[in-house]
């Protein structure tokens, strides 16, 4: 499939130039979705996991040659062992790069796409926005979440392989979590009304509450 308009020329030319140096990590999170999976909303970020042994340092050089090739600038704004983020300028562009070692094991295997960046499907994708709902509950996760069930992810499916990544994971926790977010329907959003968002919310809640207990009336 080829790259949308959802992300940048900046972060188009940055992952080309990227994954033609580093081979061993992989888009996910909403770059991947919006530029390969969905092209729901735009982001100005980019997330690329990888797999021990790989470090985040090998990322980095791989970023800074890549962003050296087009003529743009890096700054470093977090760094932690297995944590970086970036941000990097051309022009009147920017983009933000969070660079991850992650020490969990994928559900699925990446793809390859369009001038060879890897990809993480849609299924990884959306165990990881369940992970990410419980972890930090913000509405952008819930939009991503939205879009990929109906693109026909299994709502139970994400939930057992998310449980997989992460033991704190429960279809009643979820539930509990997106009970308590508050969701204006006048709330200016990417993608989706605040009503609309709100009525998805409210469904799913409804929906975990019955794979949580589900011989309850």
């Amino acid at each position: 499939m080829d790259c949308s308009p959802s992300l940048s020329r900046l972060q188009q030319d940055l992952l080309r130039e990227f994954f033609a140096r580093e081979r061993r990590f992989v888009l996910t999170g909403g770059g991947a979705l919006l530029g390969y999976h969905l092209h729901h909303r735009t982001s100005d970020d980019l997330d690329l996991f990888g797999k021990p042994p790989a470090r985040v340092e090998d990322a980095r050089r791989a970023i800074e040659a890549a962003a050296g090739s087009l003529a743009a600038t890096v700054e470093s704004l977090r760094t932690h062992p297995d944590f970086v983020r970036l941000l990097v300028r051309r022009g009147e562009e920017s983009s933000v790069v969070d660079l991850v070692i992650d020490r969990v094991p994928d559900v699925d295997e990446p793809s390859e796409q369009r001038d060879g960046v890897r990809v993480h499907s849609l299924r990884e994708i959306a165990a990881n926005k369940v992970c990410a709902l419980i972890g930090r509950g913000e509405v952008r996760d819930l939009i991503d979440l939205r879009a990929i069930l109906a693109r026909g992810i299994d709502l139970r499916s994400a939930l057992a392989d998310a449980e997989r990544k992460d033991g704190g994971v429960s279809p009643a926790t979820l539930a509990w979590i997106l009970d308590q977010v508050a969701i204006g329907a006048d709330a200016k959003l990417p993608g989706v009304t605040g009503r609309e968002l709100d009525v998805f919310r409210h469904d799913l809640v409804k929906q975990l509450r019955t794979i949580a207990r589900p011989d309850e009336p």
